[in-house]
């Protein structure tokens, strides 16, 4: 159980990132006259994506919307503040959206991102800010997600446990008198590596999980990067050991059948 609440506790520690990653509120100011900029919300985009962003601009005063006369301008920074694109449409597509085409490389990684739209013309203006988030699968993670995906670890980890814990209680070896020759095949023992087996991968499939939800939904890669190299060791090794541990288990067991042929003519076996 001690083993259990470790691993239990360094999984907390591991998605409370990606429960809590909220993004950063809007900052929006009111005003009675000049123009109000309506920018869809819930951007959220694949990373290494293009992205289209359409704005409605309407007026303020009393709430016609403007399709010509206006110039909209939008600047896009990354979390860090720096300018990473520039642009500008005076003309509506739509009827009514004025457009800023965002290339893939203004994606280039998961993050928050802050776009500035200014529309105006020569008389009166507005402005808007808007948080653009970016995900590996262009898809927000819902706290009820999370806790789905928190659930599912912990019930397989215990899963994990519980399959440990009952390989313990089968034999590990044959029955033997007391000189030390077998009497009895115990057949039951070969469940004992099978069970190994399906722990580790059960194992290998969490550090899969692990590795993918940290690439898709923490902007600091390094974790994901991390556990995808430790699960990309573990499945190489893995192709290689189940075939030859499954062939030792046909191997014993042939060698089992052999064993008992010759205690059921009466021809003693010590091993």
């Amino acid at each position: 159980m001690k083993y259990s609440f470790i691993l239990l506790s360094f999984l907390l520690v591991f998605l409370l990132p990606i429960i809590s990653a909220v993004p950063p509120v809007s900052q929006l100011q009111s005003f009675t006259e000049g123009f109000d900029i309506k920018i869809p919300l819930d951007n959220i985009i694949q990373a290494n994506s293009p992205f289209e962003l359409e704005v409605h601009v309407i007026n303020i005063s009393n709430g016609f919307p403007i399709t010509s006369g206006i110039g909209c301008y939008m600047h896009l920074y990354n979390s860090t503040g720096k300018h990473i694109y520039e642009g500008f449409d005076s003309i509506v597509s739509h009827n009514f959206d004025y457009s800023f085409d965002l290339t893939a490389g203004n994606f280039s990684k998961i993050d928050f991102y802050t776009a500035v739209i200014q529309c105006n013309n020569s008389v009166m203006g507005g402005i808007s800010e808007e948080i653009l988030q970016t995900t590996g699968t262009g898809n927000d993670l819902s706290i009820p997600q999370s806790y789905i995906y928190i659930l599912a670890l912990i019930g397989t980890i215990m899963l994990m446990i519980g399959l440990v814990l009952i390989s313990f209680t089968l034999p590990a070896s044959d029955t033997k008198d007391e000189s030390g020759s077998i009497i009895n095949i115990n057949w039951l023992k070969y469940l004992r590596p099978v069970i190994w087996m399906i722990v580790w991968i059960l194992g290998v499939s969490c550090v899969f999980i692990i590795a993918n939800l940290g690439q898709a939904y923490l902007t600091n890669n390094m974790i994901g990067d991390y556990f995808f190299a430790i699960y990309t060791i573990l499945f190489r090794v893995t192709i290689v050991m189940l075939p030859v541990y499954a062939i030792w288990i046909l191997v014993r067991a042939f060698q089992d059948k052999e064993t008992k042929s010759l205690i059921e003519r009466g021809v003693g076996t010590s091993l």
